[in-house]
């Protein structure tokens, strides 16, 4: 089986699991090759995820997969957070993260570059504008994405409350001696 038939017999099997256990399937990537097929799942809260959870997850759809058994070979199944460099796949995603820095990869720019940041500026109807700096926001079909991620702003991250500092973020003083 093609492996994009897969992710979408995965979305499907696996989407409504993440629901009744309250999460929101984020993303599915299959990877096959090496003898040992490589089913990851990303998964998400509004309140963030707990290690329990993502064995819950985990065993739900682990089951689902063994009694459908489409995947014909041995595979590991891998449940984890999206990360802060989530990906955004579907137009809730771009209207939840409007005002956020993102990178486009898009599937076949006519004019420009094929990778683009900005800030998300939101979306209408299937439609999500961009300001890149431009003189405009750049306006692109969601046809047209192939990958969408939130940039990560790490001094924002940084300096968010509870957050340790990063290491080497204190002051830095001038000196031979590191002092």
């Amino acid at each position: 089986m093609a492996a994009e038939d897969v992710v979408s017999r995965v979305w499907a099997l696996a989407e409504p699991v993440a629901a009744a256990l309250g999460m929101e399937l984020v993303e599915v990537d299959f990877a096959a090759g090496g003898g040992r097929a490589v089913l990851r799942l990303f998964i998400d809260r509004p309140e963030g995820l707990s290690v329990e959870d993502c064995k819950r997850m985990s065993r739900e759809v682990e089951a689902r997969l063994d009694a459908e058994d489409f995947l014909g070979s041995p595979y590991r199944l891998e449940v984890s957070s999206p990360g802060l460099d989530r990906p955004l796949r579907k137009p809730g995603d771009f209207k939840r993260y409007a005002g956020r820095r993102v990178r486009l990869r898009l599937r076949n720019p006519q004019e420009g570059p094929r990778v683009l940041s900005g800030t998300l500026l939101g979306i209408e109807g299937d439609v999500i504008a961009v300001d890149a700096g431009g003189e405009a926001p750049q306006r692109i079909a969601l046809g047209g994405i192939a990958k969408a991620r939130l940039e990560v702003d790490w001094e924002a991250e940084f300096r968010r409350p509870g957050k340790p500092a990063a290491a080497g973020s204190g002051l830095i003083r001038k000196g031979g001696d590191g002092r």
